[in-house]
């Protein structure tokens, strides 16, 4: 038995996992939980810059989301529940968040 754990622990960690590096075209934030991003998302659509405002200081504040600025280098590691929700992961950050398809366009 420890020797299937340690084969199967070995092809994981030889195995490395696939993500795809791309660059942010448009500022953007970007959340986790999913959850905090769509209520973000929410925000932004209903037209109120100053709710958005609000609401974007203290979830960076809080450490819940990240300021995703054009140029910078993210690696895609698949899609959130939503539409057009792409989960992400900064360049040299061990941490996912969760952020928009229309950040990469």
């Amino acid at each position: 038995m420890k020797i299937i754990h340690a084969v199967v622990l070995g092809g994981l960690i030889a195995v490395p996992a696939q993500a795809a590096e791309a660059i942010v075209k448009t500022d953007y934030l970007a959340c986790n939980p999913e959850r905090i991003f769509v209520r973000g998302e929410k925000i932004r659509q209903s037209g109120d810059p100053k709710a958005l405002k609000a609401f974007s200081a203290g979830a960076l504040i809080s450490g819940t989301c990240v300021s995703l600025k054009s140029g910078v280098s993210v690696f895609t590691e698949g899609n959130g529940k939503g539409s057009g929700v792409v989960k992400v992961r900064p360049k040299g950050s061990y941490k996912t968040f969760f952020t928009s398809e229309l950040a990469f366009q």
